[in-house]
Formats: C-alpha cells, structure tokens, sequence
C-alpha cells in the first residue's frame, strides 16, 4: 500500500513508474476527475488507441465479472489498457474473493483505477488498499478553497484580487465542480495577463454586486432587518433556491461562533485567525459582526435554525416565508 498526497502523485506520474490499482477516494470528487486525467494521459499517451483502450464504468451499470473480463483481456495497439470504475462504493461484489485473487495476481498490461467518496474498513476494503497507490481526495478547508481558486486563474494567467475570489466563492459556494465550471468560463472572457474585476464576474455569473450572498450576510451580521430582508426575499425572485441559501447561513453563523468562543478565552484576532488557518479579508464581516451576538443568543439562533431546516424538508411553507422567519429570529433576537 502507498499513500499519497495529491501533490505526491503528481511527482508519482512524474517517474513513470506506474501500478496496476490505483484508488482515488474521498469526498472531494473534482480531484477523482483530475487524477483519472492525469493519469489517463500517461497511460493512453496515444489518443488513436484511446477507443480500444480506454474502458470506463460506473458502478450502477456494471457487474465485478465484467469488470474482471475486461481487465484480464489484452490491450490494441498499445502497451497498456486504463479500466476505470467510478463510484466504486456503490458496487454490489457477490465474490468480493475472487476480485482481491485478480487484484493480487493482475494482467500486467491493465491499469485498473477504482474512485469512491466513502473507503469501508473490513477485511475486503483493507486488502484491496493494500495493493493499491491510494489518494485521499480529501474536502478542502475553506482558506484552500480561496488559495485554489487563485491558483486556477493564476494557471491561465489572469489575476483576481481577494474581494473578487470571495464574491465567487460566497455566490457558488465550496464545491469545486461548480467553481471550476464557473472558472474556465469566466477566463474565456479575460486575455492574459489581465485582470479578472468584480464587475466581470458580475456580468458573467449574473450574480449581483449588490443583491449577493456576501452582502446578505453582512446585513444579518448588522441585525439590519430591514436591508436583510429584502436581500434575501430578492435573493429568491433571483433564482436562488432557500436549499442553497440555507447552507451559507448556517456556515456563516457557525464560523462567527467558533470565533466568539476563541475570543471568550482572551485570543486576539490574528491569535484566532492563525488558529483557524483563515484569512483576515474572508473574516472581516465576521470580526465586524461579534458585538452584536452574545453567546448564548448563538444557541438560540442555531435552535431556530434547526427548526427552519425542518420546515425547509417537511412543510409546504414557501421559501419566502420560512427564510423570513430565518432573518426575523436573526436579526429580532
């Protein structure tokens, strides 16, 4: 078994020294994508025989014989053959002994690539990873999350300042295939060398500078009911949907209480920025906001939250109404 991290594996593909099982887990499914690809490119450098070769499955459509079959079958005019299954989790394996005795003793032309969100902890799950050059995909911590899309942009020669990365990140949230989506289709309409403006993005997303998630927050974090409530209430008309909204508030009260524990022992704020790995552009509205909440009025605000979130799944209550309550009891309390 080899653990890597995802920078490690880029430095694995590097030596040219490839296995024949390869896992790629965790909840982050962008970097499952990202690293087929790299990998595929090494294996299949030849895009003629990338048809012949190149075998992809997911779990629901596929049985472990078939899975099996093609891998002990030999490559066409290449060297190797890439097999991928994804959502391997989701596999139903009646002879999971028969699969561990190919992985053991594999055809040594088939690159074998398994992706799951969740790794089990039996017997089966364990052997399996002891054969395996294994990648933690793990969930990025929301600094990395801004350091990444930074670094996309910078990949393509475009900078993009902080209140800029925040507008994006606070309208589309921490999912990278939807940041990476908006990404590359926001670098179309930027040359090199140039810089990407908020009014771009804008423009672009069709996110408001003025009616956004970011300046929601804001305003709930002031208790301004009334700026709160027709952000929000616009927000909807918008296209958003409370589901997607829902999230961003809690998020946004949760990491204000983290704070104002940390400030409760006596931590200054680059103490409690250095301790939570953030950034002080990206906590600023946060900062801003801790004279308005006492403790325990947080749990007060999470117990109606817990309330909303229930209403939200079970009730016919329209959206308008359960997110007015939200910023009511918000902002009222």
């Amino acid at each position: 078994m080899t653990d890597l991290s995802i920078n490690q594996f880029k430095s694995h593909l590097d030596k040219g020294e490839y296995q024949n099982l390869y896992l790629f887990w965790g909840a982050e499914t962008y970097f499952h994508d990202v690293l087929v690809s790299q990998l595929e490119k090494k294996i299949i450098p030849d895009a003629a025989s990338k048809d012949f070769n190149y075998h992809l499955y997911y779990a629901n459509d596929v049985s472990i014989n078939e899975i099996v079959a093609t891998c002990l079958s030999f490559p066409m005019m290449s060297d190797k053959k890439f097999v991928v299954v994804k959502h391997f989790d989701k596999l139903t394996i009646d002879d999971k002994d028969a699969f561990i005795n190919y992985i053991k003793n594999p055809q040594k032309s088939t690159v074998l690539v398994l992706t799951a969100e969740t790794w089990g902890k039996t017997k089966f799950h364990t052997d399996l990873m002891k054969e395996a050059i294994s990648v933690n995909c793990k969930t990025l911590y929301e600094r990395e999350v801004y350091i990444w899309v930074k670094s996309k942009f910078a990949e393509r020669k475009i900078s993009i300042k902080d209140e800029s990365i925040a507008f994006l990140v606070e309208n589309i949230g921490y999912n990278l295939l939807r940041l990476n989506v908006e990404i590359e289709k926001l670098s179309n309409f930027v040359a090199e060398g140039q810089e990407l403006s908020l009014k771009v993005i804008s423009e672009i997303t069709g996110f408001s500078r003025d009616v956004n998630i970011f300046n929601f927050q804001h305003e709930l974090g002031k208790k301004n009911l009334k700026t709160a409530l027709q952000l929000g209430l616009k927000l909807l008309e918008q296209g958003e949907s409370l589901t997607s909204i829902f999230p961003m508030i809690y998020l946004f009260f949760k990491r204000m209480w983290v704070v104002k524990e940390l400030s409760n022992t006596g931590l200054k704020q680059k103490q409690i920025l250095s301790e939570l790995g953030g950034n002080a552009y990206y906590y600023k509205d946060i900062f801003n906001s801790l004279k308005n909440f006492s403790t325990p009025q947080f749990t007060s605000i999470f117990k109606h939250l817990e309330q909303s979130e229930i209403l939200l799944k079970t009730s016919q209550k329209r959206d308008e109404s359960i997110l007015t309550m939200i910023i009511y009891n918000i902002c009222k309390i």
